[in-house]
């Protein structure tokens, strides 16, 4: 199976983040020396348990049977350390006790295999999953032009592995065409929130050049004792095809009715399609009208009555926690993008500091009640995530920007029209944000 997902034919420059290779090591050294023992075969197995149980079911580009196979027994593909590190990393950053920075020890690593990479050597899928997760670990750091760069070369490998194209030959299993989708669809998700985060273009090809299909709403049986049984694979005790444990070639899993760990993905992809065609008309537009806010915002309904894709919370109750979670990332992310519209129509008023009120259209005075209906209701929410802490570790720094970002909205409206209609309304947002 491996030989069909990974091999391609391509070359692909390899550009690892600048950085001084005398500082890289500097730090390297100073974090293996703080530890010189890394964890066990055992804590190292409860890394890989949590981030599959916490980390893949929010984010799902991992197949877990294959990941299992080839770190307890299989042979390792090319970059295979890169992927590796990180899973070990993110797991253990997961650990409640965080394991005292053996998450940054592992980070460090991936980093190191990374860097080594010759620039001539050719990329993969596992190289493209490794980068993705290096990303996300930098940016949960602190580190947004660490993460920018990672998922950069992400998104530079994952176009050249034409992973934005549905597969089209023979050759490759059900299992592979579907892990490419996963690849692709996380890259996609992944490099949208970074852009609009950090107000950046995306580095993503349009859309009509895209054709990759979405990720399919199924369920995996993963062995849980998979861990027990490679380790008698690897030792030679017991003989078995460890393929035999993955999809067939020829039979795929029907979708299924109820969410699975795959919707939210689907979700998210769906939705950032749309937000990346209003991001890249906000980006090239340098008069952003009130009735083209109103346009966007109607885009934004629109997708929402025709989606079936929305995760509806019936019974919380009962429902897992990755459910519940990738609800209300994606409400967060609607919020965030219904803000976004917003800000260049708000951004020119806050300006216009000499021009009376009164002198303003009805529908820009529509927009910035609207936009401060927005920014009330998302504050609450987020004001009562961590009242309640209803709060995931993994959405956390999402969050938090989300906060930060409103905060300082509301900061300049305050500063440049302080004597406004709204005045009221923007400090009691200001004293219920700080």
């Amino acid at each position: 199976m491996f030989d069909d997902l990974l091999n391609t034919d391509q070359s692909i420059a390899l550009e690892p983040p600048n950085s001084s290779s005398m500082e890289k090591d500097t730090h390297i050294q100073s974090l293996t020396q703080a530890h010189t023992a890394l964890a066990t075969l055992d804590e190292e197995s409860k890394f890989v348990d949590t981030y599959f149980a916490y980390y893949n079911t929010l984010y799902p580009m991992l197949h877990e049977n294959t990941f299992r196979s080839v770190k307890y027994g299989q042979t390792a593909p090319p970059h295979w350390a890169v992927l590796s590190n990180m899973v070990l990393a993110l797991g253990a950053w997961l650990s409640s006790d965080s394991h005292q920075g053996l998450d940054k020890i592992y980070f460090a690593r991936a980093e190191d295999c990374f860097e080594k990479i010759p620039t001539w050597s050719q990329g993969n899928l596992v190289l493209t999953q490794g980068l993705v997760l290096l990303s996300e670990f930098a940016q949960k750091q602190g580190n947004p032009e660490t993460s920018g760069r990672y998922i950069g070369s992400a998104v530079q490998m994952a176009v050249a592995l034409n992973l934005h194209m549905e597969p089209q030959d023979h050759e490759s299993t059900e299992l592979d065409k579907e892990i490419r989708r996963r690849v692709w669809w996380s890259v996609y998700c992944a490099e949208s929130c970074s852009a609009k985060i950090y107000g950046r273009p995306l580095l993503l090809p349009e859309d009509a050049l895209t054709t990759v299909k979405s990720v399919s709403n199924i369920h995996e049986n993963v062995s849980r004792s998979l861990f027990k049984f490679c380790i008698l694979l690897s030792t030679g005790l017991l003989t078995y095809n460890v393929k035999s444990l993955m999809f067939s070639s020829t039979s795929f899993p029907p979708q299924c009715d109820e969410s699975s760990i795959h919707m939210g993905l689907m979700q998210q992809s769906s939705y950032h399609r749309l937000a990346n065609r209003i991001y890249r008309y906000l980006l090239s537009c340098s008069d952003f009208t009130a009735r083209q806010v109103q346009e966007a915002r109607e885009m934004i309904d629109e997708w929402h009555k025709r989606s079936s894709l929305c995760l509806q919370v019936t019974n919380p109750s009962s429902a897992p926690d990755w459910y519940l979670i990738a609800r209300r990332r994606q409400v967060r992310c609607d919020r965030s993008l219904r803000l976004l519209i917003h800000r260049p129509l708000l951004l020119r008023w806050w300006k216009r500091k000499s021009i009376d009120e009164e002198a303003s259209t009805s529908a820009e005075d529509q927009c910035r009640a609207q936009n401060l209906n927005i920014a009330r209701t998302t504050i609450d929410m987020i004001s009562e995530s961590f009242i309640s802490s209803r709060y995931s570790k993994l959405t956390l720094s999402f969050t938090l920007y989300d906060h930060i970002d409103l905060y300082w909205k509301l900061c300049t409206a305050h500063h440049y029209r302080p004597g406004m209609r709204f005045s009221t309304h923007l400090l009691s947002l200001l004293s219920t944000s700080r």
